[in-house]
């Protein structure tokens, strides 16, 4: 049987990061292939600026105020990669990698932003540049979350990459920037959390330790380039009129900045499981991340998701055009009481679609 190196952000402690890992190596195995989980520690010295950074000092503070629910989040995640992934051995830095890199037949780079030099820095690590040479690389859904690159990284990248046997990417911006750069076709792949149905995340739901008997609107907001708390709160507030619903948010941190303060706020303690569980059970979601948005669509839930206007970061946009329901992608304040309900019948059309073609591009070439 053939062995599946997989190099992704599996480490990083983000909701978003861990489940698409986890969905990648489902995907790789439901088509005869074992899949190991490459265990190299990202980020490490080399992502690291090492300056003092006010906002982590507050970061700091707020945890202490709260008492430290971020040890308890990051406990409940290393439970969840040693229970759910096939790891190869520990990889602690690029040089660990690069001396004695796992036997695989085929090596994978991706999902998730793994060619974002915004977080991977000039680490060639996430190009494979450690594979041995003569083995078969490939990426799959890629996302670099910006339009160019430095010339050194371009040069780096063209290097690297140009040796791939396949490339797929998962927006439109990052597949034009790659096809420019290596002068060749790019498809747009599905990210891995949308490969998976209902049911498949259903048996990780019922290892959640949550339970909300009441309809709620979930609400969940990672801060980007841009304040979405101004404009997610009359959101919010709007749904609110119409349903008298009770907001649920995953972010404690969010609590002033929404400033609604009957809202259930969870102090980010909780595990990726109970992270699934509330996109599921959602009566409403209003998010302003791409896995956020993501959650919806495949549980069919009724959502908003708040995207910064004129913004080169197009990951949410990009998917919600390839589903034809732009109009969830919201940039300013304006009145959603005809736009609440979603007519999923010809989104789960297009996802079926485009999960097909997905699967074709992992089987053809891995």
């Amino acid at each position: 049987m053939k062995k599946v190196g997989l190099l992704t952000m599996h480490r990083v402690f983000n909701y978003g990061s861990i489940l698409q890992a986890y969905a990648t190596q489902t995907i790789i195995e439901s088509l005869g292939f074992i899949c190991d989980v490459i265990d190299y520690q990202y980020p490490n010295k080399i992502h690291k600026c090492g300056k003092f950074d006010i906002h982590q000092f507050i970061g700091f503070l707020l945890q202490l105020k709260q008492g430290f629910p971020e040890l308890r989040r990051r406990k409940k995640f290393r439970r969840f990669y040693k229970k759910y992934f096939h790891l190869t051995q520990y990889y602690p830095t690029k040089e660990s990698l690069e001396r004695n890199p796992p036997l695989e037949d085929v090596y994978i780079v991706g999902s998730d932003q793994t060619w974002n030099t915004r977080h991977i820095k000039d680490d060639s690590t996430f190009l494979l540049s450690f594979v041995p040479e003569g083995k078969r690389k490939l990426s799959f859904s890629c996302s670099a979350a910006r339009l160019s690159y430095s010339s050194d990284f371009s040069s780096m990248f063209k290097k690297y990459v140009s040796e791939f046997s396949a490339i797929s990417v998962r927006e439109k911006n990052t597949q034009s920037m790659v096809q420019k750069l290596l002068n060749r076709k790019v498809p747009v792949t599905l990210d891995p959390t949308l490969m998976l149905n209902q049911s498949a995340w259903e048996k990780m739901v019922s290892n959640a330790s949550l339970h909300i008997s009441e309809p709620y609107i979930l609400v969940y907001v990672l801060k980007y380039s841009f304040n979405p708390y101004p404009l997610v709160t009359k959101i919010i507030r709007q749904i609110y009129q119409q349903t008298r619903l009770h907001v649920v948010c995953i972010r404690y941190s969010a609590r002033e900045k929404l400033g609604i303060s009957d809202a259930t706020y969870y102090n980010e303690s909780i595990s990726p499981e109970d992270f699934v569980y509330l996109f599921k059970n959602a009566s409403y979601v209003v998010t302003t991340s791409f896995h956020g948005t993501a959650f919806s669509v495949t549980f069919n839930k009724r959502f908003f998701s708040i995207v910064k206007p004129d913004s080169t970061d197009d990951r949410i946009m990009s998917l919600l055009n390839m589903l034809g329901i732009p109009e969830r992608g919201i940039s300013e304040d304006k009145d959603l009481s005809n736009h609440l309900d979603i007519d999923y019948t010809l989104v789960n059309q297009k996802l079926d679609e485009e999960r097909n073609k997905t699967i074709s591009y992992l089987r053809d070439n891995i």
